[in-house]
């Protein structure tokens, strides 16, 4: 625990905390440092508790680093970590940002870059009466000063090289080796940032150890304070700099600045000592207020409203602010509130250099800041950041389809004849590839304009890149313009054949080079321009230092994406598009002439059917050839990734001969130290304590029972009888698994302890880096965020059913599950009952005493398995408490639970808890009977066979037998037999340790501190010696070691507004850990102020509990400026805690993860993964001797991240969890293996390690503007990779992980997954690595991120024009004569019969397509079944393989996609992207149809109906058994979300469901109901309309987000021109259907007026309701309301059910007049309902105003109570607007009303299926039938009663609506019969024309065929041939 500072004991107690420090030879000894941070504190007015916790946080750093060096070197090393080193990030700003030319001669004497700022500097200039100089020429002279200054003993060779400057400096460069020739120098930028270096590295040099530590502690306080400006790290350099030149300046009186000053400053400025909080208020709190003033409005009482409306491109964020302080015109901005006595601007850096820090509070910084990269919600940032992606398959497609289309630019082409094109025309349109990659290349240009703003001094010129692209345009274009128009395609000409030969080239050449430079550096890297001037330095440092890979890596890098293409091409070429060249062929050349068409167009339209399904099929075969790159990237990194495992030794695959038979020598190898190793102890006493550690803890975890942990142990006997000598025996396991026989009786099948086991053994078999010494490895800090994550189940919570609609408690499933595990709690739970004083030595005589003397307290367990729960005495007064499990177990734990329970016997606290105590014995008392009726029949039939084997006495023993397991009942299935709060208590640690709890992941992570403590004693065994009577001097020692080395902090930002249960929880957790750190918000009021002030807080298990809030008393409080939540939650909590991190080293964790006893031995070696055990960089600050050569030592780039494998333990949880599992696991671990090998990986949160300074000085560890950096870990990875650090990944080392196990809460995490990528896509991260990466590296990047979703997209896209394409050759091949085609006929064949249409080769391409659609699918499977072939063996893959198939789970996969899809296309054009809390709990809850219907229905079910009903015409016009693929999809997208869903088709479920979907659909109209059919589509509307401002304080508000209402260029795309280009794509085969083709003598009919007619019947119908309405609901509605309470649901019921009705006639209609032909009337309706989408979206958008977020209107239109409206909503133009939504909802009620029965129906069938619900339970669950309880709930009589009626009502009206809809349906069979000829009702009428005969004879082939089709091969055409 820390000590204040101002405490009378605090630097007492440093020697303890930080005894490396505290030593005699320290260069600033602990006073001094206090002294500064004091003197500091009062200069600049900085809190005191952040003062305190900054001189802690340096002290630790301190500490840590000397601890492996010497302090001087220490102190050195973290000077340059912040401040001076070549990667610290203040010097990278410091010099890219001309800082130091500022120092010399100041930023208002200098030429900028950008025009405002320069003609700003001439006017101040001309002033001044100065002139301005050149950047290049103050450089010069810089440093030409600098180095006459630093060189001294060169001052003759000065004097005597020239008298001129430049000279001199560049004579200086040459001598020490940096230039070569002034003019004549190819490294010139290399050579100059030498120069600048070494100048830098002089004043660091000069620095004293004092100004170093103070510098240090300045920085640090600055950055402590900081709050929400730790997320701009140049903006902190800036104030760092400003602050430090003030502190320079006032302290004349400070010697230690005399031989240190690196500044040119005079000192002797005057100061005053500031109050506290006057750095917050003065300098952070007005940045804070413009940043919160972007995003929030406040309210009278000064508290965060809602957010304004704006998007991200007005939003001045994070990054704009930073960049500010990139350039130097951007601190040129910097202007005050105050204008000068001449009423000018006065600007900052008109000020004295050491009085700048002063002027900081009175800037104006709302003028200062500006918008440097504009985030516009659009799709075109994907053309300008990912151009390369885009030119290598477009133009690549384009070559491939040219190549094999010669039909298309051949002059009278016959297909008898099959005559070639030119070659010069072949030659040319082959060459448009070229000028499709330089339109690209424009195109991205043009958009870069838009996205970069020109004021931004690092925006690129772009007028350059231009001009060059225009030229290279015309060079590709301008001869295919000259061949075309010049000579046709007829003209044969020499000189045109070679231009087009030289054409072609160039375009190959030019594409290749598109493709493959950066469009940041496409001529000429920009970065690299001008860097005499520094001009584009900051951009360079900041945005593109990627780190070069090299070796292995860079071998590795280019191998994989030269594969990946060369496959890709091959198969795309030879699969894709050579099956493309017949069906062009014969497709182009079709001649439609004969169809006849429609009456009011004529055959104008349906001619070209043939060109518009070419042209479909062409862009869906485009969609195949972007998939497909991706499936190769998949198959090749896979591949990759097992020859990375095959080199590592991690795969299963490979030789694991002797891998557990030599683990010991591997353990004392790879896991200790052999720095200062103690000896004494033999190697096997060594290994043994790690050994049975591990295995110890894996007992007290109930993974293994006592039988089986002594044939794991290290046991040790006797010598010899009467011997006091003993020997160490080996376990039976290694000795058993020597030459690789491996066998399994040592585990229970499928073992979480052979699993772990396993892999500890695998690990050791692979390179680790070779671990330090506890006392000198690195302190490390473990993050863990929480929110709102369950802490520790209540007993309540695992013993009841979590609601009705749950038929298993989760300790139920939990006892299923893990059933041996269970097994062995209770017997540990028996053991304890009966012996309570027992220890695991007396069970199986473990070796306890193998450490010398007194060392048997090293592996005793003396209180709880996993709970380090005692009292503070105990701990203070040093009790050893080294816990290898995480139960509960004696009876000390019970005394001390009881303790954490009472909580100080607080009252309310104890109140909460005695009825929680009182409510649980109750449910066990009512639970009780069921689980005894449901155990009772297993244990008759066990108990029947143990008679008959055992006993003669029948009768007798039946009775005892029965008593004994009625005894054991309850252990069996509660886990206790009393409910005694330390019994209780163990249950529920035990199914809390099963679940996703803080408590599993603090109690996991928390076994570092017990793995350092072994290793410690290990390595240091003489402590055992000197402490040899001292336990108490023992545990202080080892306590005192782990802490200086390891903290836990946990960021629980809610920490004060915690309920009781919650407190009970997290108390339990500080009695057992006390030294757990807890960060948490504190907020406090003003009552003078009424202003809420905010603090962030820092407590621990030590502190003293409030009384009045049962809550820990702060160590530190550090006010804030405001609220710090100002994005979406994770980042600003990991950011406000982030200040009471400790060490070097921070590992990321999430709440819902665990971790292991014996992975966290291996964490010296992951920390020494950093590369900075050694910390010799403290040489960068010496200098030269005088005539050496300067050596510039280029160490390599800084490693940011480590990341580590993932084992999902949610995994094997149902289908869904282990479908989450292995998606999780493969990325993780199979592709991260391979990206870190290559560049690219990036930091995804968890659970990674951090290097904190690194990264904390360069923006933290996540961003956090809102809705933008939703996916806030990924752009800490990418800041690293731009800033120059890298990320790599360690396989031997793993962290267990929870994930999602719900269908909803999976999909609400894709949901946020797929929306965050949204966001991504319009970040700046994105712009600066696509436009900058080389090419390996982008295609890295863009594959492993947002390639993977835009692949979802394509394959949305793909499926959608495959459906427009297959309808409209539908109707081609349903009206046309096809050819008999035989494919290996000549393609001159004449095609038969005569007149005949060829369109086969179109239908085969069809199952190409449905082949290439599943094998994308199909390929999801194949990372993980590569993963378990790798890591488990091939039954095990082959297994879990099988498991996914057979739980359905590709339909799934199916389902994932189009959300993934859904919410990217979603966020682009609505934005809204938010935090989902997803809930990771079990998904063992029924959820109810109306709401899976109202979450889905608009994700996928809508847009599968339409595919459904789509691929019912296919199957009707072109059966193909390919075709049975799609009707997977299609129960994917429309009945996944049911599938899924725990007892669906339970029968009375089922028809209480419908009753539930009745009352959704036709409530929320008398009163606000959330859920209901009229919120749900009012939300759908709100989409695109918005909500108003205006709020009543109607309780429907409350949960009403903040809906923006999108820019209409935003939704133009995909909310009205796709739904207008789906239903043209519609209509052409609908109008083709009707055409009459081959018909003779046909009749035309008005099929588009048809297609109107029923379009708008149902429209005029609800129009004319709707108007009646308005009467009836002033004179008859509003009476009747008065008299009759709920009347508005019965009158909204009346209009909706006539709309439905409508819509049913409106169908008979579309049949009668398509004269039943039921394949017309399904292209009418598909078409029908895709006119009436466009048309509602489109008058949605143009015409419906803002959405009220009161439910009021609504109401009001139904009651008629206008008179009644609230304020602010408007009486003259709400009943306008309502009566046109009202008449487009008629229209969306009858659509659900139809869907939601259609989707019932379809599942009926599944419901009379005998045992449904177990076998459905358990493809869902993965569980036997007889292990799935589903007891029957207990009912009273007249609830009971109740039920059975609802059930048999609604069952009847079930199937009484069911047989409307099927005698409707069958109305056409019979009708016929009824009347003959139906066509004659309406002859000669006006209507006539209306009718679509179906029955004419269309056959004009054969006999029949006309006379012009050719049927003799045509003589050859003749070209003329010029020069």
């Amino acid at each position: 625990m820390e000590s204040s500072i101002n405490s009378p004991t605090s630097f007492s107690s440093t020697t303890i905390n930080y005894p490396a420090w505290c030593v005699e030879d320290v260069p600033v000894n602990q006073d001094e440092l206090k002294e500064i941070f004091q003197d500091l504190q009062n200069k600049f007015g900085f809190q005191v508790s952040s003062m305190e916790n900054m001189y802690h946080h340096m002290m630790n750093q301190l500490d840590s680093r000397t601890s492996r060096t010497t302090p001087s070197s220490a102190l050195n090393s973290l000077h340059m970590s912040y401040i001076g080193g070549d990667n610290a990030n203040f010097k990278k700003w410091f010099l890219s940002t001309k800082i130091d030319i500022d120092d010399n001669i100041g930023f208002n004497e200098l030429k900028l870059n950008v025009g405002s700022s320069n003609r700003r500097n001439k006017k101040f200039a001309k002033k001044r009466n100065s002139k301005l100089q050149k950047i290049e020429k103050v450089d010069e002279k810089l440093y030409n000063f600098n180095l006459n200054l630093n060189f001294n003993n060169y001052n003759n060779a000065i004097s005597n090289s020239s008298s001129n400057n430049d000279s001199n400096f560049y004579f200086l460069l040459k001598h020490f080796g940096f230039y070569k020739n002034k003019n004549k120098n190819k490294n010139a930028r290399d050579n100059f940032n030498k120069s600048m270096n070494y100048v830098w590295r002089f004043k660091m040099s000069n620095l004293t150890p004092y100004l170093m530590a103070r510098q240090i502690a300045l920085y640090l306080l600055i950055w402590g304070e900081a709050n929400n400006l730790r997320f701009t790290p140049e903006l902190l350099c800036f104030l760092f700099k400003c602050a430090w030149d003030y502190d320079v300046a006032t302290s004349a009186n400070n010697e230690n600045y005399n031989n240190g000053d690196i500044t040119s400053q005079n000192r002797g400025l005057p100061y005053e000592i500031k109050t506290e909080y006057t750095f917050l208020n003065d300098i952070i709190s007005p940045i804070y207020n413009f940043l919160r003033g972007q995003l929030y409005n406040l309210d009278k009482d000064k508290n965060l409203t809602i957010s304004k409306e704006i998007d991200h491109k007005h939003i001045i964020g994070y990054d704009d602010i930073n960049q500010l302080f990139w350039y130097p015109e951007g601190i040129e901005r910097i202007v005050l509130k105050e204008k000068d006595e001449n009423n000018q601007v006065q600007r900052l850096i008109d000020k004295p250099l050491n009085q700048r820090y002063l002027y900081l509070k009175d800037v104006n910084w709302s003028k200062v800041f500006y918008k440097t990269y504009k985030e516009k919600r659009t799709w075109l940032h994907s053309i300008t950041n990912f151009n390369r992606f885009w030119i290598i398959h477009l133009t690549s497609f384009w070559y491939f389809t040219s190549l094999n289309s010669p039909i298309i630019y051949t002059k009278n082409y016959y297909q008898l004849l099959d005559n070639p094109p030119l070659p010069q025309v072949k030659y040319t349109i082959i060459s448009i590839g070229g000028t499709i990659a330089c339109l690209i290349q424009i195109f991205a240009t043009i958009f870069e304009w838009g996205f970069i703003p020109r004021q931004w001094p690092g925006a690129q010129h772009l007028k350059y890149r231009m001009f060059w692209l225009v030229i290279c345009f015309l060079i590709n274009f301008l001869p295919t313009l000259y061949i075309l128009l010049r000579f046709g395609l007829s003209i044969y000409s020499h000189h045109a054949y070679y231009i087009s030969i030289i054409q072609l080239i160039f375009s190959i050449l030019i594409s290749i080079f598109f493709a493959i430079r950066p469009l940041g550096g496409l001529f000429s890297s920009y970065l690299n321009k001008d860097f005499k001037k520094r001009r584009y330095n900051s951009s360079l440092v900041f945005t593109s230092s990627f780190p070069k890979l090299k070796g292995r890596s860079k071998f590795f890098s280019y191998s994989l994406w030269f594969l990946i293409f060369v496959a890709k091409f091959i198969e795309s070429y030879f699969f894709l598009t050579l099956s493309l060249r017949d069906p062009i062929r014969v497709l182009y050349i079709l001649d439609m002439s004969r169809c006849n068409g429609d009456r009011l167009i004529g055959n104008f339209l349906c001619q070209f059917q043939p060109i518009i399904t070419l042209a479909l099929m062409l862009l869906t075969d485009l969609a195949l050839f972007f998939l497909d790159t991706y499936l190769w990237y998949i198959i090749c990194n896979s591949l990759f990734s097992i020859l990375l495992s095959f080199s590592l030794g991690t795969s299963i695959l490979t030789p694991w001969k002797n891998i557990f038979s030599r683990l010991p020598q591997r353990i004392q190898s790879k896991l200790l130290s052999e720095d200062d190793m103690n000896y004494k102890l033999g190697s096997k006493t060594l290994v043994s304590h790690i050994w049975n550690a591990i295995i110890v803890s894996m007992y007290r975890e109930h993974l293994l029972s006592i039988e089986s942990t002594k044939p794991l142990l290290f046991l040790q006997r006797p010598t010899a009888p009467n011997s006091y000598k003993k020997s160490i025996d080996s376990p039976k396991f290694f000795i058993e698994h020597d030459d690789s026989t491996f066998k399994t009786n040592f585990f229970a099948t499928t073992s979480e302890a052979e699993r772990r086991i396993s892999f500890f053994a695998q690990s050791l078999s692979t390179p680790i880096i070779q671990p330090s010494t506890v006392e000198t490895m690195p302190t490390f800090t473990v993050l863990i965020p929480h929110y709102s994550e369950k802490i520790l189940f209540s007993l309540n919570e695992i013993i009841k059913e979590e609601s009705v609609n749950a038929k298993i408690t989760i300790l139920e499933y939990l006892r299923e599950l893990y059933k041996n595990d269970w097994k062995n709690f209770i017997a540990d739970t028996k053991l304890i009952y009966t012996k309570e004083d027992s220890s695991i030595d007396e069970n199986f005589g473990i070796m306890s005493s193998s450490l010398p003397n007194n060392s048997n307290d090293m592996i005793r367990d003396n209180s709880i398995k996993g709970l380090d729960v005692t009292s503070n005495e105990n701990v203070i007064n040093g009790n050893i408490n080294l816990q290898f499990g995480r139960g509960i177990n004696n009876r000390r734990d019970r005394k001390v639970t009881r303790k954490v329970i009472r909580l100080n016997s607080n009252k309310t606290v104890t109140q909460s808890i005695t009825e929680t105590n009182v409510e649980t014995k109750s449910s066990v008392n009512e639970s009780f009977i069921s689980n005894f009726k449901r155990s009772k029949d297993q244990s008759t039939s066990q108990l029947a066979t143990e008679i008959d084997s055992s006993y003669n006495d029948e009768a007798k023993m039946v009775d005892e037998l029965i008593q004994k397991k009625i005894d054991h009942l309850p252990y069996e299935v509660y886990g206790f037999k009393t409910s005694e709060d330390f019994y209780t208590l163990r249950t529920r640690v035990w199914a809390s340790l099963r679940t996703q709890t803080l408590y599993r992941t603090v109690t996991g992570f928390m076994n570092y501190s017990k793995a350092l403590k072994i290793l410690y004693s290990i390595e240091n065994s003489s402590i055992f010696e000197t402490y040899h009577n001292d336990p108490e001097g023992l545990d202080t020692i080892l306590d005192n070691i782990i802490n200086r080395k390891f903290k836990m902090l946990i960021a629980m930002q809610r920490y004060t507004k915690f309920n009781p249960n919650e407190i009970e929880a997290i108390e339990i957790l500080l009695r057992g850990y006390p030294y757990i750190n807890i960060s948490y918000l504190a907020e406090e009021k003003d009552e003078e102020t009424n202003e809420t002030y905010y603090y962030s807080c820092l407590t621990d298990g030590f502190q003293e509990v409030d009384l009045e809030t049962n809550l820990r008393k702060p160590i530190y409080k550090i006010r804030l400026s405001g609220n710090p939540i100002l994005g979406d939650g994770k980042s600003d909590n990991q950011n406000h805690s982030i200040i009471f991190y400790r060490g070097e080293y921070i590992q990321v964790v999430d709440a819902n993860q665990d971790n292991y006893l014996e992975e966290c031995f291996k964490i010296r070696s992951i920390l020494n993964e950093f590369e900075e055990s050694s910390i010799d960089r403290a040489l960068d600050y010496i200098i030269p001797e005088e005539g050496a050569e300067l050596e510039e030592v280029k160490l390599p780039p800084p490693v940011a991240i480590v990341g580590a494998r993932e084992y999902i333990f949610s995994e094997n949880i149902g289908v869904l969890g282990d479908i989450a599992a292995g998606k999780e696991q493969t990325f993780g671990t199979l592709f991260a293996r391979t990206l870190a090998e290559i560049g690219g990986k990036l930091h995804y949160g968890h659970p990674d390690f951090i290097n904190a300074i690194f990264m904390t000085t360069r923006g933290g560890l996540s961003k956090a503007q809102k809705s933008l950096h939703l996916n806030e870990d990924i752009y800490a990875g990418m800041n690293a990779i731009c800033r120059g650090g890298r990320i790599k990944h360690s396989d031997y080392y793993q962290c267990g992980k929870g994930r999602d196990l719900g269908f909803s809460s999976i999909l609400n995490f894709t949901t946020k997954i797929g929306a965050g990528m949204g966001e991504q896509l319009l970040s700046r991260e994105y712009y600066y690595l696509g436009t900058q990466l080389p090419i390996d590296r982008f295609l890295s990047f863009f594959y492993a991120h947002p390639g993977f979703h835009l692949n979802n997209v394509f394959i949305s896209l793909a499926v959608q024009l495959f459906f427009l394409f297959l309808i409209n050759l539908g109707s081609l091949n349903y009206e046309t004569i096809t050819c008999n085609y035989d494919k290996n006929y000549p393609i001159t064949s004449l095609e038969k019969p005569i007149g005949c249409y060829n369109i086969q080769p179109a239908l085969n391409w069809v199952s190409i397509f449905v082949l290439s659609i599943f094998i994308v699918f199909f390929i999801a499977f194949a990372p993980l079944l590569i993963l378990e072939l790798l890591e488990k063996g091939i039954w095990k893959a082959t297994t879990r393989f099988m498991h996914h198939l057979f739980s359905m789970a590709p339909l799934f996969e199916v389902f994932v996609c189009q959300v993934y899809s859904n919410s990217l296309l979603g966020n682009l054009t609505f934005g809204g992207a938010k935090y989902i809390s997803t809930g990771r709990g079990f998904a063992i809850q029924r959820v109810s149809f109306p709401i899976l219907y109202s979450r889905f229905v608009t994700v996928s079910i809508y847009s599968g109906i339409q595919v459904f009903i789509m691929l019912i015409f296919a199957t009707i016009t072109m059966w193909q058994p390919a075709l049975l693929w799609f009707w997977i999809t299609v129960v994917s997208m429309c009945f996944a979300p049911f599938i899924f869903n725990p007892h669906q088709f339970s029968f009375p479920e089922f028809f209480l469901d419908y009753r539930r979907f009745l009352i959704w659909l036709f409530s929320g109209n008398n009163k606000y109901k959330r859920e209901s059919w009229a919120t749900y589509v009012k939300h759908n509307r709100a989409k695109y309309t918005g909500y108003k401002k205006i709020s009543i304080g109607d309780s429907s508000e409350k949960d009403i987000g903040n809906v923006k209402k999108p820019k209409f260029k935003n939704i133009f795309f995909m909310e009205i021109f796709a739904p207008f280009f789906i239903f043209m794509f519609n209509f052409t085969s609908y109008t083709f259907i009707n055409a009459q083709t081959g018909v003779q003598d046909a009749e035309l009919t008005h099929s588009i007026i048809r297609l109107l007619i029923v379009t708008f019947i149902p429209i005029v119908f609800n129009l004319v309701i709707n108007i009646c309405f308005i009467p009836i609901s002033l004179f008859i509605i509003l009476p009747f309301s008065l008299c009759i309470k709920g009347s508005n649901d019965i009158t909204a019921f009346v209009p909706h059910i006539l709309s439905v009705i409508i819509y049913l006639v409106d169908f008979e209609i579309m049949w009668y007049l398509q004269e039943w032909n039921f394949a017309r009337t399904l292209i009418l309706l598909i078409t029908s309902i895709n006119l009436q989408i466009f048309l509602f979206k489109t008058f949605t958008i143009l015409f419906i105003t803002r959405e009220y977020k009161t439910n009021k209107t609504n109401m009001v239109w139904w009651s008629g109570k206008w008179k009644n409206t609230e304020r602010g909503l408007s009486i003259r133009i709400i009943p306008i607007r309502e009566f046109f939504i009202k008449l487009m909802e008629s229209s969306y009620f009858a659509a659900d009303f139809y869907l939601g029965h259609l989707l019932l129906y379809l599942q009926t069938p599944l419901i009379f299926v005998a045992f449904i619900d177990y076998w459905h339970s358990m493809t869902l669950y993965w569980l036997k039938p007889m292990n799935i309880f589903a007891p029957k709930k207990v009912f009273f009589k007249k609830e009971k009663s109740r039920r059975r009626r609802r059930i048999i009502g609604y069952f009847l009206l079930y199937f009484f609506i069911l047989g409307i809809f099927i005698t409707l349906l069958m109305i056409p069979l019979f009708i016929n019969k009824v009347i003959p000829k139906q066509e004659n009702i309406l002859y000669r009428t006006m209507f006539a024309s209306l009718m679509q005969p179906s029955k004419t004879d269309n056959n004009d082939t054969g006999v029949n065929a006309p006379l012009t089709i050719l049927t003799t091969t045509p003589v050859t055409p003749t070209y003329k041939t010029v020069a």
